[in-house]
């Protein structure tokens, strides 16, 4: 009997405790997880618990009832890195035990998009950085909400909403904390739980080492935190967020000026406008296979000189404009998409008449490798060249090595791939693809890399004799030094795993040249601002295709 009634009474006892944690579970889950260290990476990263507003419900937090004020942290998840900037607002209410609403405000936001590349490593990342998922996350923000003019305030609930047209932000983390005060037990568990990297910063002031911090010391600096709050209900969405010391990263500069050499003159040229309104941005959409292959037809029959007025309901259909431009005894056919359906699928420019039939340019880079774009434009004009390619998103907006990458130079399901793979098929065995790159001398590894202004490599180990005669020819007209993959014992900037490079190799034809073309930040510049340095790149290039394949002049 008495062990029955030892039993019913723990039961009991175990019921209260189990409802007491799950009627607090949200404060108490995020009370144990609100800094937790990262198992893959324990001395550098540390991981915070965030929330996900939404934007037709509110997302609600208790308030205690001695807080005087909130600190609210939030970041932007955004997948677009064109813009330095994203803008959002948070919308907030404020409200007593009985709903009543005691403030509300809107919080207008203005978060940096900074990326950055980790030392010794290629991974591109942003700092915070989400421990799962696609998007890359802004800097920190902060405000706080003073509640000392408010009577008696029990939550307050969040939502989040673009402004205007904005429309680059995913979504919208936050992380809530209170000034309220707390028993010293707790004051003591938080202090254990602090990671030494933290416990150093906030002893920083005092005499002593850390580990001589009397008590009362650690409670008067647990008395100056911010204490987090978790949501109430249900339905919300944690998400983990992560940061790195900064002196583990270096910066990546996103935000280029891809205008000509009279940059600040308006050009009147609608060839022109129409390449600068393709890169005003948008968020990479992976298009479908069923597209892609509608694409490769279509690029096809341009290729084959087929009229464009029977494509035009096919190009519409696949979210592109085709438009027909005569600039000078020259008409161009510019492939772009429409306005309101920027995602990334990349500009197109066809010169019908150009001096050759088989020789195409691709600026897959046009952003992160600055004046490429440019350069290809310009070379373009020419009119020497039967086709030119750009991509119109920058290269890390997504994340790399994954199905939904931007980078046009190492990803399949494109439209910039199909128009390679058309490029390939069409032009039956002889023809030459040259795609523009460019790199930075600092951060090559070898001594021939540092010096280097131009690198060409055809994205093999061992290329074909008709890509090192035409590199050759190159050689002697681009800045020097200009170095051969493998030939000249460089080992970098080979361009093995370029996509593009693959379609031309594997095609089994070949008479088919890939030509990848680096340049330094010199050599770009000269360039973009030295006409007959390009007149010498056309003139070499053009002299020695022509030996190499008569066919490839215009007929």
């Amino acid at each position: 009997m008495r062990i029955l009634k030892k039993t019913i009474y723990l039961a009991v006892i175990l019921i209260i405790i189990i409802l007491v944690v799950l009627y607090n579970y949200d404060n108490f889950h995020q009370w144990l997880t609100a800094t937790t260290k990262d198992s893959t990476n324990p001395s550098n990263t540390k991981v915070y618990i965030t929330y996900k507003l939404k934007q037709k419900k509110w997302t609600s937090f208790p308030i205690d009832v001695v807080a005087k004020s909130l600190l609210v942290r939030t970041n932007a998840e955004y997948y677009k890195t064109n813009d330095p900037v994203v803008n959002y607002a948070i919308q907030f209410e404020i409200l007593d035990s009985r709903n009543n609403v005691l403030m509300k405000q809107h919080y207008f936001m203005k978060n940096e998009t900074i990326l950055y590349r980790k030392k010794r490593s290629s991974r591109i990342l942003s700092n915070p950085f989400l421990l799962k998922g696609m998007n890359y996350i802004t800097s920190n923000s902060s405000f706080i909400i003073p509640l000392t003019d408010l009577k008696k305030p029990a939550a307050i609930r969040m939502k989040w909403t673009t402004i205007a047209d904005v429309k680059n932000v995913t979504g919208v983390l936050i992380r809530v904390s209170s000034d309220s005060s707390m028993s010293n037990a707790r004051k003591n568990i938080i202090w254990y739980r602090i990671s030494p990297e933290s416990k150093k910063g906030l002893t920083s002031g005092n005499f002593y080492p850390v580990h001589m911090v009397n008590s009362k010391e650690k409670k008067n600096i647990i008395n100056n935190m911010w204490s987090p709050i978790g949501p109430t209900g249900k339905s919300f969405i944690s998400k983990r967020i992560c940061t790195i010391p900064y002196i583990d990263l270096r910066p990546i500069k996103l935000d280029v000026n891809d205008n000509p050499d009279d940059q600040k003159k308006k050009s009147t040229s609608e060839l022109f406008n129409l390449y600068l309104n393709s890169g005003k941005g948008g968020f990479y959409k992976p298009p479908s296979t069923k597209e892609i292959v509608t694409a490769t037809e279509l690029f096809e029959r341009i290729f084959k000189g087929e009229a464009i007025k029977s494509m035009k309901d096919d190009w519409h259909s696949l979210g592109m404009n085709i438009t027909q431009i005569k600039r000078g005894t020259k008409t161009f056919i510019v492939i772009h998409e429409e306005p309101n359906k920027l995602v990334g699928h990349g500009f197109y420019v066809f010169c019908k008449g150009s001096e050759t039939r088989n020789i195409v340019l691709e600026m897959p880079h046009r952003y992160f490798d600055t004046k490429t774009g440019i350069i290809g434009y310009k070379l373009m004009l020419s009119g020497y060249f039967a086709a030119a390619s750009w991509n119109t998103v920058h290269r890390y907006q997504t994340p790399n090595d994954t199905p939904t990458s931007s980078d046009m130079a190492h990803v399949t399901n494109s439209y910039f791939n199909a128009f390679t793979k058309a490029f390939a098929s069409s032009m039956v065995k002889k023809s030459i693809l040259i795609q523009l790159h460019g790199f930075s001398n600092k951060k090559q590894p070898s001594k021939l890399g540092k010096a280097a202004a131009v690198v060409l490599s055809e994205g093999t180990n061992t290329p074909s004799w008709r890509f090192l005669s035409l590199a050759g020819k190159l050689k002697k007209a681009m800045p020097s030094p200009v170095y051969i993959y493998p030939e000249d014992k460089i080992r970098s900037l080979a361009a093995l795993n370029n996509v593009s490079a693959e379609d031309i190799l594997i095609s089994a034809k070949k008479d088919q040249v890939f030509m990848h073309f680096e340049m330094n930040v010199k050599t770009r510049s000269q360039m973009v601002k030295n006409k007959s340095l390009r007149k010498k790149f056309i003139d070499s290039l053009i002299t020695r295709t022509i030996k190499l394949y008569p066919a490839l002049s215009h007929e």
